[in-house]
């Protein structure tokens, strides 16, 4: 201890404890002023008139302070220094008391210096709420404070900072406590522990706390990147199922908005190929020049619209400015994709050439008005129209002009039916008109009239004024018709009726055609079946000379139906014809007359010299058959120049060729004729389908045909009528003037006979001439016959 006197401020003793901590004797320190023992480091802590320690430093009862001693040998010893107040002699003196702390001085220092380098601050909090001690990083905020107020109570520090003052409370409650929190724009990472007195006295906390600013942003800068990738993943998923632009525009709209925060956004976007698209629409309307950043939306190079962004808070970052031109570039390439699929899907449903619905979507017109005439007791009607004469105008006016009728056609057919009325092409020259909402069946036959009169007769001008028209047929649905191909097909097979009566006909689907649907699909199945089973026969027809020499005979297909008895040519074709099989037949009888050939050769009766003339046997291939290319070749090898057998001549081959390839306008007539003429066949034309007029122009007759065929509708009647006769007559001559021989089919009696024969026709077939034989008829019997 050390007793100063407190008005002259001068050392009356030292004991000798103290003497000891401070290495010197008692003569050192005794008479000599306080202020000249401490340390002049803190020198300036001493103050009063005299010179002496200052209340302020050494009151009685004050805390004790850390003071640094000088030494005799100048070196300084630190010391924890007590006071008190005493009277000696009458003298006030104060009894100075200290310890040595100098080790423990040091550990603070070198503590010191590990916190001053280190991003921590330490502190204490006594019970009172003062902070008696703090120290640590100069860099944080946070423990300038906790500096700045040592010795004050710790909600004076932290009076803005209501979250560490509740942090402090939990931890005087004797609770650790520890969060991140935020002060003066930077983030601390604070610890607050519990210390309970070792004397059982009241709690204090203990502190630390660190900076941790740059990794609460880099955290944040993450956490904001992953929500943007999240988020842009999110898009992407959305975008690869949405399928109209304007769901698109939205979905973009929101997570833009949702992750910039921006007070606005808008995504202008321009019309697509849709032709109903009024131009640019904003999903949500902006001033391009008050956005805070404008990004094209592209594909390909291609301009799709603009994103416009506005953010008043605060200005986009590089990051946010990244994160809108990833939504663009998702947006282009889903709105690119939604148009082409958008066209994909009006090319897949509309016809290329008209505009008009195709078939597929004319019955998924058909189908959704089908079920509502179910919920609304109303019907549906259908109007199936085919135009006559079409390919006969295309082929001769050309494609270019076929393509303008069938436009033309398609645009008044629009303006011929009701408003709301679907108006579809299915295929070629073949249209289809769905009707809404149909009463009776008298409605609908009225539209079809209007149809008939409007929009087929009048002339369409193309190179010259064409006229066209067309057949109806009507269809309307009922309990027997609730599907939409039924209802189509019955509204098909109505036209095919209507057809068959000649142009500008409207028919109504009705029971009678519904039979005959039926039974032509029954025919239709049991001929496939039959073609396949090898059902069907080959007979043959004879052909004789104008002196009932039999000449030639005709190879013709026979069909022995399950329940309709044996059906020939004239049954059979119309059958294959509608079944699409009418090359099949073709082809079976080449085959038939191919392997039959060597046989009709060997069965020739060598007598007179007219038996050993050379027969010629005659196959009539259809127009279907004659235009495949592999089946003309396969007559030239298989049956135009077979061998003979025994020595005599085996039969030449005739063609018959329909007068329906003439009609095509075309060349493929006078191309089929070069073929089987150069390959040594007789060609004749057969008159049999369209009216003979028709057939033996100028333009029509080809080079290299032998002669031409008249049909039953040519023969019939002449027996009794002079005009028949004198037509007949008139048509021999005429093709004997080309070198043309004249035959004539359908001959059936012996009146037909006497007439054909007086007109000149140089051949005659049919009943009257003989019936059909299952082997060609070169027999002495045969050639007897008439």
């Amino acid at each position: 201890m050390v007793l100063v006197g407190r008005d002259d401020g001068r050392v009356r003793s030292v004991s000798p404890a103290a003497r000891e901590i401070v290495g010197c004797g008692e003569a050192d320190y005794v008479g000599r002023r306080w202020s000249e023992i401490i340390d002049p480091m803190q020198a300036d802590g001493v103050d009063g008139a005299d010179g002496i320690a200052a209340a302020d430093f050494a009151r009685s009862g004050a805390a004790p302070q850390v003071v640094r001693i000088a030494r005799p040998d100048g070196t300084a010893v630190q010391a924890l220094l007590t006071t008190a107040e005493v009277t000696v002699d009458g003298d006030r003196c104060l009894l100075a008391r200290f310890e040595d702390v100098s080790e423990l001085a040091s550990t603070h220092r070198q503590l010191r210096v590990v916190l001053g380098h280190t991003p921590f601050s330490i502190f204490r909090v006594d019970h009172d709420g003062q902070v008696p001690l703090s120290g640590g990083s100069d860099s944080a905020e946070l423990a300038v404070a906790l500096r700045q107020e040592a010795g004050s109570a710790v909600r004076t520090a932290f009076h803005e900072q209501p979250a560490v003052l509740a942090l402090v409370r939990r931890a005087m409650d004797g609770e650790q406590a520890h969060q991140v929190v935020k002060a003066g724009g930077r983030w601390y990472d604070l610890h607050l522990v519990p210390v309970p007195e070792a004397d059982g006295g009241p709690v204090s906390v203990a502190g630390i706390v660190s900076d941790v600013t740059a990794h609460e942003r880099a955290t944040a800068e993450l956490v904001m990147r992953t929500a943007c990738d999240t988020a842009l993943a999110d898009l992407a998923q959305q975008a690869l199922r949405i399928a109209d632009e304007d769901t698109l525009w939205d979905v973009g709209v929101r997570t833009l908005t949702q992750q910039l925060g921006a007070d606005l956004v808008t995504v202008r976007h321009d019309p697509g190929p849709d032709p109903d698209a009024d131009g640019a629409v904003d999903v949500r309307p902006v001033d391009a020049e008050a956005a805070d950043m404008t990004v094209p939306v592209t594909h390909a190079g291609r301009r799709i619209g603009t994103v416009l962004v506005r953010r008043r808070t605060n200005p986009l970052t590089p990051d946010n400015e990244a994160f809108v031109r990833s939504v663009a570039a998702i947006l282009g390439a889903a709105a690119m994709r939604i148009r082409m699929e958008d066209g994909a899907r009006y090319l897949s449903l509309h016809d290329p050439l008209t505009g008009l619905p195709n078939r597929a979507a004319l019955l998924d017109h058909l189908s959704r008005s089908l079920r509502r005439a179910a919920r609304g007791g109303r019907h549906t009607g259908v109007l199936f129209i085919d135009l006559d004469g079409f390919k006969a105008i295309n082929d001769t006016l050309g494609h270019k002009c076929g393509d303008e009728l069938l436009r033309v056609v398609a645009s008044r057919l629009r303006d011929a039916v009701r408003p709301g009325d679907v108006v579809g092409r299915l295929a070629g020259d073949e249209f289809a008109v769905l009707c809404d909402g149909i009463g009776d069946l008298d409605e609908l036959r009225a539209i079809g009239e209007r149809v008939i009169a409007t929009a087929l007769t009048p002339p369409i001008e193309l190179i010259r004024p064409v006229g066209v028209s067309g057949s109806v047929g009507l269809a309307r649905s009922g309990p027997d018709l609730t599907d939409a191909e039924d209802l189509l097909n019955a509204a098909d097979m109505a036209m095919y009726e209507a057809k068959r009566r000649g142009p500008g006909h409207v028919v109504a689907y009705d029971d009678r055609i519904r039979a005959a649907l039926a039974t032509r699909l029954r025919d239709t199945t049991d001929l496939r079946r039959a073609l396949g089973a090898g059902e069907l026969t080959l007979r043959f027809e004879p052909v004789v000379s104008q002196s009932g020499v039999i000449v030639a005979a005709e190879a013709v297909p026979y069909w022995a139906h399950p329940s309709r008895g044996l059906l020939g040519p004239d049954d059979l074709y119309p059958i294959a014809f509608n079944a699409g099989l009418t090359v099949a037949v073709d082809r079976w009888l080449v085959d038939s007359v191919a392997a039959l050939l060597p046989t009709a050769a060997s069965g020739q009766q060598p007598g007179r010299q007219e038996d050993r003339t050379r027969r010629e046997l005659w196959l009539r291939i259809s127009e279907r058959g004659l235009s495949d290319t592999s089946l003309r070749k396969t007559i030239i090898s298989r049956v135009a120049c077979p061998s003979g057998a025994g020595g005599l001549q085996a039969p030449s081959l005739g063609i018959l060729i329909p007068d329906t390839l003439s009609a095509r306008g075309d060349r493929t007539l006078d191309t089929i004729t070069a073929e089987l003429s150069g390959a040594g066949m007789a060609v004749w034309i057969d008159l049999s389908e369209v009216r003979p007029l028709r057939s033996t122009t100028r333009d029509t007759v080809p080079a290299g045909i032998a002669g031409v065929r008249l049909g039953s509708q040519n023969i019939h009647g002449a027996e009794h009528d002079a005009m028949a006769e004198a037509v007949i007559a008139g048509l021999v001559r005429f093709s004997h003037l080309l070198h043309l021989g004249v035959a004539a089919r359908g001959v059936d009696t012996l009146l037909q006979l006497a007439a054909v024969r007086g007109a000149g026709c140089d051949l005659m077939q049919g009943a009257a001439v003989g019936e059909a034989l299952s082997l060609p008829p070169w027999s002495g019997s045969a050639r007897a016959a008439g």
